[in-house]
């Protein structure tokens, strides 16, 4: 019979309190928690690092391709230098905080060394132009006193500003004393034969120039044994005293003219 019925009402009506279970019965147990897997702030945190750390790679694979197509172009310096800034900044977009804070220190750091280069080139440029002109006016200034000045005070300059340089001053303690001078190196024959290496000053070295004639006699305008004309005066002819106007140059001439311009007139 029930099986019949079953047959022919698969489906059929359950009125409220039927089926229900007896009083006092306990509740049915909670159905299981579908399976999954928990996550601990570690795990997180190892998730966010292995992100960072493939996004990284990827912008220094990336920066690397740039570089490589940046050695084929023909950039400045600067625009190199701007590229390779611009790519520093993508990868600070990845970076911990440790890592950008690195990164501004090495930024401030080369900043630092690119101006202090830039004042270190500008000191040494200034330093080199007053060391010139110094060396130059004082020479100008020693070949042309005295009562036999250099012919031409330029070629004076020429020969010895080589061997020329602006040093601290020492006094009779050999401490310096805060004054920074011109001093000529010279190699100058002794009593005894023998050559010394001296540090002189302009005048100095000009004087010593003098006293040998026999090697610079022709640079200088009077008391030398042999220059043009062997005479001692520029332009002198043999023992006559006589000028030879066509062995001296424009500024022998002058120079003789402003020492003497009745002789040149005769």
């Amino acid at each position: 019979m029930n099986n019949l019925l079953l047959t022919l009402f698969p489906f059929f009506p359950v009125f409220e309190g039927e089926g229900d279970p007896p009083a006092g019965s306990p509740p049915p147990p909670a159905d299981p928690a579908p399976p999954g897997k928990a996550f601990d702030q570690a795990a997180v945190d190892k998730i966010v690092q292995d992100r960072v750390a493939k996004e990284r790679k990827r912008h220094d694979k990336e920066k690397q391709s740039l570089l490589s197509r940046m050695e084929t172009l023909n950039l400045s310096a600067q625009q190199k230098e701007e590229l390779e800034e611009q790519m520093d900044q993508l990868r600070l977009e990845t970076a911990t905080k440790e890592e950008q804070t690195s990164a501004s220190l090495k930024k401030q750091q080369k900043a630092w060394d690119k101006e202090k280069k830039t004042l270190s080139d500008d000191l040494a440029a200034l330093h080199s132009l007053y060391t010139g002109e110094k060396i130059s006016r004082e020479i100008l200034s020693a070949a042309g006193a005295g009562d036999n000045p250099a012919v031409n005070a330029q070629q004076i300059v020429d020969i010895l500003s080589p061997r020329t340089r602006v040093v601290k001053e020492l006094g009779d303690d050999q401490k310096p004393t805060g004054k920074m001078v011109t001093r000529v190196l010279m190699k100058v024959k002794k009593e005894d034969g023998t050559f010394a290496d001296l540090q002189l000053s302009p005048t100095e070295a000009i004087a010593k120039m003098k006293e040998q004639p026999e090697v610079h006699g022709n640079l200088f305008v009077s008391g030398a044994k042999s220059g043009l004309g062997g005479s001692g005066n520029p332009g002198g002819s043999g023992n006559s005293g006589e000028i030879d106007y066509k062995n001296i140059s424009a500024e022998q001439f002058m120079e003789l003219y402003k020492k003497n311009p009745d002789a040149l007139l005769k």
